[in-house]
């Protein structure tokens, strides 16, 4: 850890458990900087973060909070880190704001998840008096309308040692473990059961000939009870738990379809398919946020349009998800945090 390097790491959404694309995130730059800088990372007071050295604090909206005031002041950062939990809202960039005040002279640089768009008075706004002093990009950002302002793109990351393809044998004794079919080929989808996330496009796949869907829920989000009956009237299977070890559940699955299309539905670069692919299965997803800036269709990789295209692919498609792992090598937390470090504390 480089003592010399002072960061305050600033979110709402770093909580346990950490099922959901923003939490994995914000637990992920804690876990990374404390390696490498001398960091204070703070949350809401509300959030579980149990044994983890996090401060929690009880923020309002504006974080107009003397606590908040008190720890910048108290650990003097050269650079303030801010993930927002609505990405790069307007009102993230008011926070932004309140920070680079409290935080006399410290760079503010924001880390953005979820493309944004902006009202014409909102840009002239931000860029007139609400820009941090740097926007950090996660993963692509195709046609954002503040392109122009001070940012910088970082690529994807993923915990790759916690990801691998299963052998055969390794892939049914999963399957018994966690009561999955053992003769049928799975598709899988992790993520929120919501139909901003449009996973009733799943239910043409389950009806399928030889077809079991399997959906992996968030605990850490609203349920939508009448969704989730429908969903499972079809026979799908949904795990509304916690899974300790999601890769395993990657690791019994055959192919992982992604067919979210809202923008606000997801993080611009999902990681469960980055994780999918480690794990050697095949994607078949929508053109979502930045996906097709790092991939390119093959025999490993589809994108569909429509639900008829969607069902064709996985019914007809010769695919091979054993190239996918090679393509996500070096998408690694330690790469982006050595790319995120040398840009925040640039002068």
């Amino acid at each position: 850890m480089d003592k010399t390097r002072k960061m305050l790491f600033v979110t709402e959404v770093l909580s346990m458990p950490f099922d959901e694309g923003m939490r994995n995130v914000a637990y992920s730059l804690h876990k990374n900087l404390a390696k490498k800088v001398d960091l204070v990372t703070v949350t809401h007071s509300d959030n579980k973060v149990d044994n983890l050295d996090i401060k929690r604090v009880d923020m309002n909206r504006l974080f107009l909070v003397a606590e908040l005031k008190r720890l910048i002041k108290e650990h003097s950062p050269d650079v303030i880190l801010y993930l927002p939990e609505t990405s790069i809202t307007f009102n993230s960039f008011l926070r932004g704001r309140i920070l680079k005040l409290f935080g006399r002279g410290a760079r503010v640089a924001i880390f953005a998840t979820i493309r944004r768009d902006y009202t014409p008075l909102q840009r002239l706004i931000i860029k007139r008096f609400l820009m941090p002093d740097i926007v950090l990009l996660f993963g692509g950002f195709r046609d954002w309308s503040l392109r122009g302002i001070n940012s910088r793109e970082l690529p994807p990351a993923i915990d790759a040692d916690r990801f691998s393809t299963a052998t055969r044998d390794e892939k049914a004794l999963l399957r018994k473990r966690y009561g999955v079919s053992l003769d049928k080929k799975v598709v899988l989808h992790v993520g929120h059961v919501r139909p901003t996330r449009n996973v009733s496009a799943l239910i043409g796949i389950q009806r399928l000939r030889g077809i079991q869907v399997l959906i992996v829920d968030s605990t850490s989000t609203p349920k939508y009870e009448a969704l989730n009956k429908n969903l499972r009237e079809e026979g799908i299977i949904i795990f509304n738990r916690y899974i300790p070890d999601i890769s395993e559940i990657y690791r019994l699955s055959d192919i992982y379809v992604f067919p979210v299309k809202e923008e606000i539905a997801s993080i611009n670069l999902p990681l469960s398919i980055l994780e999918a692919m480690a794990c050697g299965l095949p994607i078949v997803t929508t053109r979502f946020g930045g996906i097709e800036e790092y991939f390119k269709e093959d025999e490993g990789f589809r994108y569909f349009d429509t639900d008829d295209e969607l069902l064709r692919i996985v019914a007809h498609d010769n695919l091979n998800g054993g190239i996918n792992r090679q393509k996500v090598a070096g998408f690694t937390w330690g790469r982006l945090i050595e790319e995120l470090i040398d840009t925040v504390f640039e002068k």
